[in-house]
């Protein structure tokens, strides 16, 4: 786009050269940085703002505790966890099926960070998760159930979602500027049970 030209006389009330002739710099300000703007919302373009499903394709410890298992043995275990995705959307749906697929628009963890550029931006985190440290430390309790109590399994830990699992995530954004996604599922608890004699 052409460079506005600044005038050199013109008075009308308040308004003078002066005045337009800032209005001009701004304009010439904006379509100076234009390019750069209209790349960066295309970027963005792939944040999408509105909950979208997602396929988890990897997971990696986020926060541990100590717990007291009921014979007074203290235990470390992991009680919340990231996770990265892929966007997917359905492919078909059946009373027998539901089938999911990529799409020319499905974008991944990475591609977040990347367009992002703030440190901890694309993972994923579950709400659940996050409040079982807290959770632990006012009751015993971990994704519902009392990990202290006589009647947890010696061999039990919590669990985090298993990778390929589907997932609707809503995008957040920390005060940091990181942007993020969150779900909210209840994590198991599994591990080896002793056989009855």
């Amino acid at each position: 786009m052409a460079q506005i030209k600044k005038i050199s006389k013109m008075k009308f009330g308040i308004i003078d050269e002066t005045y337009m002739n800032n209005i001009v710099d701004g304009v010439n300000e904006f379509n100076s940085i234009k390019d750069s703007l209209l790349t960066l919302i295309g970027q963005s373009a792939k944040i999408k703002s509105k909950p979208f499903l997602a396929s988890l394709t990897s997971k990696a410890d986020m926060v541990s505790i100590d717990i007291e298992r009921f014979s007074g043995i203290s235990q470390s275990v992991v009680v919340a966890w990231y996770y990265e995705f892929q966007s997917v959307q359905i492919s078909s749906a059946s009373t027998s099926s539901v089938d999911f697929a990529l799409s020319d628009s499905s974008f991944t963890s990475g591609d977040i960070a990347t367009s992002i550029g703030v440190e901890g931006s694309g993972y994923c985190f579950n709400m659940a998760e996050l409040a079982n440290a807290e959770t632990y430390d006012s009751e015993g309790i971990v994704f519902g159930v009392n990990v202290s109590g006589e009647g947890y399994p010696p061999d039990f830990t919590p669990r985090g979602i298993p990778v390929l699992s589907k997932v609707l995530l809503t995008r957040a954004v920390s005060q940091s500027g990181a942007v993020i996604y969150v779900f909210d599922r209840q994590g198991t608890h599994d591990g080896i049970c002793e056989e009855e004699p």
